[in-house]
């Protein structure tokens, strides 16, 4: 059976075109996925990035990296790395990114917390106690979190850099992880390249391990981060169909897409045929098809091409839209409904930057 609305469209700043719970009328969108650290652990504070989000974000999920690029003064001197392509350094794993935005939530007025949803990040998913680093947050924050991620398995340059065993769609902590977040009702944001960097011959090298993993957990709510595009990991020509494989089938009802960050939205703005497919995408899943140039427009303003809709540049940005919203799950136990649409963008590296306008982070 043909399932609708289930396909996301994220960057890190993935908004709704619809409003949030009991105000409708008074945003424009919601927000499912904004780091709001970047790779050493800098960023806006929660307070800052309300202030971003003014009056047309509602609701907004957050959360830190969970890798630390290390600082390697016989590698870099006394050059600072503040991102994973600027040192040839190794990252680590820092789970103390998850207290950093507890605390950062917990010191908001209650009426500033109703807007955000925290998210745990920093575990190791090659670790078979990982999910027991995702048990004992909540514990010590309860109330707090809403979902687990974005974490990364798979991702180009990252999954080579990290310290330790290198993260694999077969390992059995991976299962744990989802496993426990489908138990407690935690949303799931993954990062899982669907390719190598250098295209396997064939179906791309990661997509049918990916589905395995997306049947074995028909109970955990699911994002899939960027359709599983890079920076250098390209869409194949079939790219599309291999989205609408999963989308036509109810073995993975459970399970959305996320196209964000600026570096996925220049494969979709790649000349006029790529993006028309997209919008034929985007607006057929979504039950939107008199919103195809609306789409288009948010597209391209993602990708930095100019003015979108409700204005404002759209540097360094990409979009998304999601058909489930982030939710306080552990707190309702309720499943993400079906029918939501967001609109965002991710800045490379670091979230939104200091000083940036609100006209600049919404295209």
């Amino acid at each position: 059976m043909k399932r609708t609305g289930s396909l996301l469209v994220s960057a890190a700043l993935a908004l709704v075109l619809t409003g949030f719970t009991n105000r409708s009328d008074a945003y424009d969108f919601n927000d499912s996925h904004f780091h709001l650290t970047n790779y050493i652990q800098e960023g806006l504070s929660l307070p800052d990035f309300l202030k971003i989000m003014g009056d047309r974000t509602g609701r907004a999920a957050v959360f830190g990296i969970p890798l630390q690029q290390k600082w390697d003064y016989f590698e870099s001197g006394a050059r600072a790395p503040d991102y994973y392509l600027l040192s040839d350094a190794e990252l680590y794993y820092y789970s103390f990114t998850d207290a950093i935005i507890a605390d950062q939530y917990l010191h908001l007025p209650a009426e500033d917390r109703r807007r955000f949803d925290p998210m745990i990040t920093g575990f190791n998913p090659t670790d078979m106690y990982a999910a027991d680093h995702i048990r004992r947050v909540l514990l010590m924050y309860p109330g707090v979190f809403s979902g687990i991620g974005e974490f990364s398995v798979h991702k180009e340059f990252v999954s080579a850099k990290v310290a330790g065993h290198t993260a694999s769609l077969l390992n059995p902590a991976l299962d744990k992880v989802l496993k426990f977040a489908g138990e407690v009702g935690l949303v799931v944001i993954l990062h899982n390249d669907i390719n190598t960097v250098r295209p396997a011959p064939g179906r791309p090298a990661n997509f049918d391990d990916l589905k395995t993993v997306f049947r074995a957990h028909k109970n955990t709510s699911i994002i899939w981060a960027h359709t599983g595009l890079g920076r250098f990991v390209k869409p194949t020509p079939d790219h599309l169909e291999l989205l609408r494989e999963m989308l036509g089938s109810d073995e993975f009802s459970h399970v959305n897409f996320d196209i964000s960050w600026d570096e996925v939205a220049k494969w979709v703005v790649a000349d006029e045929a790529s993006l028309d497919a997209w919008v034929k995408l985007l607006s057929h899943e979504n039950g939107k098809q008199d919103k195809g140039e609306e789409f288009r427009a948010h597209l391209r303003c993602g990708a930095g091409e100019g003015q979108g809709v409700g204005g404002g540049a759209g540097s360094e940005m990409t979009l998304s839209t999601p058909n489930t919203e982030t939710r306080r799950a552990q707190r309702t136990q309720r499943k993400p409904k079906g029918d939501r649409l967001l609109l965002g963008r991710e800045i490379d590296g670091m979230g939104v930057r200091e000083g940036a306008s609100a006209a600049s982070v919404f295209c």
